[in-house]
C-alpha cells in the first residue's frame, strides 16, 4: 500500500524540465539532484542563510540529466520533490497542532478580561484594558518588578533567582499587583528596567532579548508552556 502510494506520487508530475547544464528536456524521473542538505547549503550561500531550506519548487533549479550529473546526484527529481513535499506537509501539520495547543493555554475569557495598568494604578490613575491588548516588560523586567513587590533585598541577576520567576498566577493578577501595562506606561518602563538590569549585572544580550515590551498574552502563554 505504501509502495503504491509512493509510486503514484512519483508519477503524478508529468511536467518537462530541463537539465541546468545542457538544457536537454526530461521528465522528473530522468533528472537527478544531490542530497537535500547539500542543496540547502548551496541555496543558503546564494540567497542568504535565512533561506537555507529547500522547497519542492526549488529542486528543478538543481536538476541535471544522466549525462551531466556528478556522482552525488543519485536522487531523481521526482522522488526528491515528493520527499520535500511530504516533509513540508508534515512540518505544516506539526505547526498547526502546536498552534492549537498553544492557543488552548489562554482562554478567550482570560484574553478578553478587563485588567488595569499596574503603573497607572501606582500613580493614582485607572486605565482599564483588555488583557489581550496589555503589554509587559519581558521576562527579566517582570522578574525585577516581582522582586520589588516581594521586597527582595538581593536582586542580582533576577532571572537566575527562582523566587523571582513569574508564573501564570502572577501574570493573571490585576492592577498594581499584576504585570499589565498600557502602551504609554510600557514605553516609559522599559528603559528604566533596562538600566536597573545593567546595575544588577545582567548581560547585554539578555537585556536586549528579555527586557522589552511584549504582549502580556504571549508572556502568559510562554510561562504556561513550562513543564508541558
Amino acid at each position: 500500500m505504501v509502495a503504491n502510494h509512493r509510486s503514484e506520487e512519483l508519477q503524478s508530475d508529468n511536467k518537462v524540465y530541463t537539465c541546468i547544464i545542457c538544457d536537454a528536456p526530461h521528465d522528473a524521473e530522468n533528472l537527478f539532484v544531490g542530497p537535500m542538505d547539500e542543496l540547502a547549503q548551496t541555496k543558503g550561500q546564494e540567497d542568504g542563510p535565512e533561506n537555507a531550506f529547500i522547497e519542492p519548487e526549488d529542486l528543478p533549479g538543481f536538476a541535471v540529466c544522466v549525462n551531466c550529473r556528478y556522482p552525488d546526484d543519485i536522487y531523481t527529481l521526482a522522488e526528491s520533490m515528493a520527499s520535500s513535499k511530504r516533509y513540508h506537509e508534515y512540518r505544516n501539520q506539526q505547526r498547526a497542532e502546536r498552534k492549537l495547543r498553544y492557543d488552548a493555554f489562554v482562554t478567550k475569557a482570560e484574553a478578553n478580561q478587563l485588567v488595569h495598568c499596574c503603573s497607572c494604578q501606582q500613580m493614582g490613575r485607572v486605565t482599564p484594558i483588555k488583557r489581550c491588548q496589555a503589554q509587559s516588560p519581558g521576562w527579566i523586567g517582570c522578574n525585577i518588578l516581582k522582586g520589588r513587590k516581594l521586597g527582595e533585598s538581593n536582586l542580582h541577576n533576577p532571572h537566575k533567582n527562582r523566587r523571582l520567576y513569574v508564573t501564570s498566577e502572577d501574570l493573571l493578577k490585576d492592577g498594581k499587583d499584576g504585570y499589565a501595562f498600557c502602551i504609554p506606561c510600557i514605553d516609559a518602563a522599559v528603559p528604566v528596567l533596562k538600566r536597573m538590569a545593567r546595575t544588577l549585572g545582567v548581560s547585554e544580550e539578555d537585556i536586549a532579548n528579555k527586557v522589552r515590551a511584549q504582549s502580556l498574552i504571549s508572556m502568559l502563554k510562554g510561562v504556561r508552556r513550562v513543564g508541558k
